[in-house]
């Protein structure tokens, strides 16, 4: 459980449809601003965030939202979109910053439509193994 739930988005593009999110835990709170202002605003607070959801338009993400998750260094970002081509650009760009893809769902919202919504849960890259090295000075013969 989260310690406080803070949902973004204008009115225009469905911010405030967070309202699923009322039993996450303490009362939900919700901002109508730009989504990658408020994103950068929480990195210039120099914020703690534990978990990014994002939820782009189909163009997908802006550079200042993604440049704000690497400040703001969440543990996990969760990535729905519903432009797949889109999706995989920025997460290439999210890859750079540490992340990787551990978990993918395809959701059919529309069925008997060519649209899907994709549900990818990113974390911190961690190191697969360690490379013990034993390096030795001396004098040569």
């Amino acid at each position: 459980m989260y310690s406080r739930t803070v949902g973004a988005g204008s009115a225009s593009t469905g911010g405030a449809a967070g309202a699923g999110f009322a039993g996450a835990g303490p009362a939900p709170r919700f901002v109508n601003d730009d989504a990658s202002a408020f994103m950068v605003k929480l990195a210039k607070q120099k914020m703690k965030v534990d978990c990014v959801i994002m939820d782009p338009p189909r163009s997908g993400s802006t550079k200042e939202f993604m440049d704000a998750i690497k400040i703001l260094n969440p543990g996990k970002v969760v990535y729905i979109s519903c432009d797949p081509s889109t999706q995989v650009r920025d997460i290439k760009y999210l890859a750079k910053l540490g992340y990787r893809g551990n978990i993918m769902y395809p959701v059919d919202m529309f069925p008997q439509t060519v649209h899907v919504e994709t549900v990818v849960m990113l974390s911190h890259k961690k190191p697969d193994s360690v490379i013990n090295v034993k390096v030795e000075f001396g004098e040569g013969k």
